[in-house]
């Protein structure tokens, strides 16, 4: 870290299967992209919180004795949930400008959302493709999932 400063974000996801209900708290990490099958349109995950709080996204170690809040939304069946680390949206083109959070919700919004195969497979050659020729600075990590109906046993 700067000046020899030590911590680490994570990002920790708790999904309860029969509520629906997806609990996670953001200690400085990469905001996840959200698509809502029912709205038919990408968010960033933190959109959906109704009450902002006073400590949100600091990582861990920063500031000792720092307490995290967790927040739960509701996810419906088609839903897709894109979690990636900073090596994404720090991608850099030719020109070095680098991609952004909102270079890669407008690369979200031109995926296929059917699979989250689909999905993952569209974004990183749409990641690929914003370098051209040049390499990757960091890991580039994709993680997409997808909410499915629980079958009925």
């Amino acid at each position: 870290g700067p000046g020899g400063l030590q911590y680490a974000t994570a990002l920790v996801l708790s999904y309860h299967d029969q509520s629906k209900e997806l609990l996670f708290t953001n200690a400085g990490h990469s905001i996840p992209l959200w698509f809502r099958a029912d709205l038919e349109r990408w968010f960033l995950l933190e959109d959906s919180i109704p009450n902002p709080v006073e400590v949100t996204d600091l990582p861990l170690g920063l500031i000792p004795g720092t307490s995290y809040t967790m927040t739960e939304i509701r996810m419906a069946p088609g839903d897709l949930l894109v979690l990636y680390t900073d090596g994404i949206t720090e991608s850099t083109d030719d020109s070095g400008e680098q991609l952004g959070l909102e270079g890669l919700l407008a690369m979200a919004r031109q995926s296929p959302v059917h699979s989250p195969d689909a999905a993952g497979r569209a974004l990183l050659a749409a990641v690929e493709a914003f370098r051209g020729h040049t390499t990757a600075a960091d890991d580039e990590t994709l993680v997409v999932l997808q909410f499915k109906p629980l079958q009925p046993a």
